[in-house]
């Protein structure tokens, strides 16, 4: 039977689209048609000529990212953050959003890819198992560039460097909205001490970290690794006030936390921001110079949890 390509114009998503599609021409009845594969190539050809236009990456583009970390699709949709059969449909029947191209593009750099990673690494890890999500890090880890991030995604999966937890954003939103409720407004540098504490001080009394975060030896202190990520989350208000090279970030919450801390966690908060909250910047960050953890590591170090026993609260 003779196949035909004719040149059409179609209404995908409001906006016109004209592209060639295939049929097959029925000389007996003189009509022309498609179905099974034909129909689903057709269907194919009018997405992602959509796609073009709207500057979306196309099906195979978005194959090309997944594949490249040697990932099912339900695997990739879950380190996305994304429903387990989002990136099924569309490789196969669905055309993404704006915001979720924007989020799969920023996949194709493993360096961001990563950062995404740990934020959905729960997920991950309850669907699958932690020595899979260990085995992703190592495929990331070798396409970085820099070595730091190498040293970074490595660690990830090692318990000393996590404080036996896994990173959990909903914990970490909740240990913030409860700093900002005991103490008030803070620098970005005292949240990020007050946040260290509290996760060491955890280690410390129970074994476990409060969010699962990783930190690293900065100059002003321990500096969370996935901060501007976490303060980025869609429930919390991020105002920055700049004045020379002072800089104030005034934390509210949009929605109502998420209520995830036990009643021993929450003790620990109190009792850092009771000893620590009312510290100026500048001498939370000289005091917290003082801690084995920072004296013993040296720039861009990964801080272990093991030095939360030599603590000094």
């Amino acid at each position: 039977m003779e196949k035909i390509k004719i040149k059409e114009k179609h209404i995908i998503k409001g906006e016109e689209i004209e592209c060639e599609l295939e049929y097959f021409y029925d000389e007996d009845i003189g009509e022309y048609y498609d179905e099974g594969e034909l129909l689903n190539n057709n269907l194919r050809t009018l997405r992602n000529e959509y796609r073009k236009k709207m500057n979306l990456l196309l099906d195979d583009e978005i194959k090309c990212i997944r594949e490249k970390y040697q990932l099912s699709q339900k695997e990739f949709a879950l380190l996305l953050g994304l429903g387990e059969v989002t990136i099924t449909r569309y490789e196969s029947k669905l055309i993404q959003d704006a915001s979720q191209d924007a989020l799969i593009r920023q996949a194709n750099n493993p360096n961001d890819f990563f950062k995404l990673c740990e934020k959905n690494k729960e997920k991950y890890v309850n669907a699958y198992s932690l020595k899979r999500y260990q085995d992703v890090c190592y495929r990331i880890a070798s396409m970085h560039q820099s070595d730091i991030e190498i040293k970074y995604c490595e660690a990830s999966f090692k318990e000393e460097f996590v404080g036996n937890s896994v990173f959990n954003e909903k914990k970490s939103v909740d240990v913030i909205a409860k700093i900002i409720e005991r103490v008030g407004s803070v620098t970005k540098t005292k949240l990020a001490k007050l946040l260290w504490y509290c996760d060491n001080l955890s280690f410390k009394r129970m074994n476990h970290s409060i969010t699962g975060m990783m930190y690293y030896h900065y100059p002003y202190g321990a500096l969370p690794y996935y901060y501007d990520l976490l303060l980025s989350n869609e429930n919390i208000n991020v105002d920055i006030i700049e004045n020379g090279d002072y800089e104030m970030i005034k934390i509210s919450m949009k929605n109502s936390i998420n209520n995830t801390l036990s009643r021993d966690e929450i003790s620990v908060i109190d009792e850092v921001c009771e000893k620590l909250g009312n510290m100026k910047t500048k001498s939370l960050v000289e005091y917290m110079h003082q801690e084995i953890a920072y004296s013993k590591t040296n720039m861009n170090d990964m801080l272990s949890y093991e030095y939360a026993y030599e603590l000094s609260l």
